[in-house]
């Protein structure tokens, strides 16, 4: 759990007793620019000599489809989850789950119908998707500064390959994507 948020550069930088995370809120600025303060985050981190090794790092993107939006939060996530012969009601259905692939953990919740409370805005309804990907490891900061870059295009293409995958096709013609 953070104990300190700082704003940096428009980003929020969070600080707890044995993590530091770096986060995005709306809008999000693109991966360049956001990975450039991550690196730079975490290169003063590192410089100060405070942090005696890396025991894990990840990329976690949070999003929700707002129900009214384009595309319809309904038609958006491409699931579906029976029990037996009992079909289940998307709105009303959370799924958890976790892949290994290449050496990194993926997390991905899914939920059908929740409602999302921003300080100062009205609520947002839809669905929602939640990815984290996970790289264990056992790094010395030299080392991890090293290859910070490489490594958070690394997990961020993981990240990015999971969250397309929850979607319908239909649901990506729709958020009409930029790639980078």
């Amino acid at each position: 759990m953070p104990i300190i948020q700082l704003k940096f550069k428009g980003l929020l930088v969070m600080i707890g007793q044995r993590s530091v995370s770096v986060s995005n809120p709306a809008p999000y600025l693109g991966w360049v620019e956001f990975k450039s303060v991550i690196v730079e985050v975490f290169n003063v981190l590192l410089q100060s000599q405070q942090v005696s090794k890396i025991d894990r790092y990840s990329i976690k993107y949070v999003n929700v489809l707002k129900t009214d939006g384009v595309p319809n939060s309904s038609d958006a996530l491409d699931w579906s989850i029976r029990i037996g012969q009992l079909g289940l009601n998307k709105q009303s259905t959370n799924v958890r789950t976790e892949t290994v692939s290449n050496g990194l953990l993926t997390i991905i919740t899914l939920g059908g119908g929740v409602t999302v409370q921003v300080l100062g805005q009205t609520p947002i309804q839809g669905a929602l998707i939640d990815i984290d990907t996970i790289c264990q490891t056992e790094a010395d900061p030299e080392d991890f500064m090293a290859r910070m870059s490489s490594e958070l295009d690394r997990i961020r293409h993981a990240n990015k390959v999971a969250f397309f995958e929850c979607l319908t096709n239909e649901a990506i013609r729709e958020l009409d994507p930029t790639y980078e």
